[in-house]
């Protein structure tokens, strides 16, 4: 699933419940050329993957209620649907 923006760079979506955490790494990771967006829980990563999508997704595995396995489940179990909307 690509899903570059019109300058041709990948969008990374990074999932974390520590808002230091994902800015810190959205910053060094759009200072090497990535397009970046974070989300601090699996419900707004969902709602992002299924209106923009994203080449890349970071998660936090340890995060309250859903965590990052949870998120890689449901993207896995989406993902045919998602690719032939």
């Amino acid at each position: 699933m690509q899903n570059r923006n019109v300058h041709g760079k990948a969008r990374i979506l990074i999932v974390d419940d520590e808002f230091h955490v994902a800015r810190g790494a959205a910053k060094v990771l759009s200072q090497a050329g990535y397009e970046c967006e974070t989300c601090p829980t699996v419900e707004a990563a969902l709602k992002v993957l299924e209106h923009e999508g994203a080449d890349v997704i970071i998660a936090d595995m340890r995060m309250p209620g859903m965590d990052g396995m949870d998120l890689l489940k449901k993207v896995q179990s989406r993902t045919l649907i998602w690719r032939w909307s």
